[in-house]
């Protein structure tokens, strides 16, 4: 049976009521905070215990998570992954942080991999900075078809998993190099996590309170514009860049590339819990881009809606950058879901 009018109505006022009584009870506990020192020192307390018990509650996830991928891994022999993106299909072996996530379903690129295959199209060339094991570049390769992938990861461990993972799916045409960019040519000392959780693997200051240091390696640093023209690279067409913390260097690397008219369409990740490694703020990434004539969206991580970043938005987010003539192109506006 149906609610009536009046049980609809009776309904409403109830929670009208409800909601008066929360935010008044809301208000006793903000002026009782603030009036009496000993509910502030307990709410001081209850908010630490809460964070404490978040930080608690992760790590039980975590290494569950690890310890049933492990006992995945030994009941299927080490069966790959399969996943699928955008109707594009690939397989990663069964080691490392991105594996495990994947399986996991702890935590897992969806949105920021399906708008990079979405952007690209039979024929272009993709860079992908902070490559890993290949999540991006193998099923990039796959879209592009009869174009190149460039996948740049400078860790030796994670580097050769990329390889491995290359070539468990069968493909010709991904380029990979274990270098770092940044904004010089040398060397740099990166250091290491466990390996299960080597997306965090930095050459900038280590930081990270969850896991521990455990070593130390020599890595070949470049920057991106005297890559390009040792290579003879004519044109990027798509760019991906993750590379914990990195980013402002790496821009400030390719000054040339990014001040050209046909400049590739951008994706970075700008978080300043990474950005704090280098000792600057995301928002110097964006002034960056923006002086190099770009202009700049917000990717969400949880719906995949593209957004035009606006002044006063948060600046801890993905960020894709495009170039005037990107929104000049029908398909890349309705990529980012622009109508106009």
């Amino acid at each position: 049976m149906l609610p009536g009018n009046a049980e609809i109505m009776r309904g409403k006022k109830l929670k009208v009521r409800t909601r008066a009584a929360v935010d008044s009870f809301k208000e006793i506990v903000k002026e009782a905070i603030g009036k009496y020192p000993a509910a502030r020192r307990a709410y001081g307390h209850y908010k630490t215990a809460r964070t404490e018990s978040r930080k608690i509650i992760k790590l039980l996830q975590l290494y569950l998570g690890r310890f049933l991928f492990h006992i995945r891994n030994v009941l299927l022999l080490g069966k790959p992954i399969d996943i699928e993106v955008s109707e594009v299909s690939f397989r990663l072996k069964p080691t490392g942080a991105v594996a495990a996530d994947k399986w996991t379903k702890r935590s897992f690129e969806f949105q920021e991999l399906r708008f990079i295959l979405d952007m690209l199209e039979p024929g272009m060339t993709f860079f992908d900075l902070g490559a890993n094991v290949g999540l991006f570049s193998i099923p990039a390769a796959k879209k592009v078809g009869g174009g190149l992938v460039y996948a740049f990861e400078p860790c030796s461990w994670t580097y050769e998993l990329l390889r491995k993972n290359v070539s468990l799916n069968s493909i010709e045409n991904v380029r990979t190099y274990r270098l770092a960019l940044g904004d010089y040519t040398g060397e740099a000392v990166m250091h290491l996590y466990n390996r299960g959780r080597d997306g965090h693997n930095t050459i900038g200051k280590p930081i990270n309170m969850i896991d521990k240091v455990i070593g130390q390696e020599t890595v070949a640093v470049m920057t991106l514009d005297d890559f390009i023209e040792s290579n003879g690279i004519s044109r990027i067409d798509v760019m991906k860049v993750d590379i914990e913390g990195c980013e402002l260097l790496m821009f400030r690397g390719a000054q040339e590339l990014l001040a050209r008219e046909d400049a590739p369409a951008i994706l970075y990740e700008g978080y300043s819990w990474n950005t704090m490694m280098f000792n600057y703020q995301p928002v110097e990434i964006m002034r960056l881009l923006e002086d190099c004539g770009y202009e700049l969206f917000i990717l969400n991580t949880d719906s995949g809606k593209v957004a035009k970043h606006e002044s006063g938005d948060d600046i801890d987010a993905m960020v894709v950058a495009l170039k005037p003539y990107h929104l000049d192109s029908e398909r890349v506006r309705e990529v980012i879901g622009c109508e106009s």
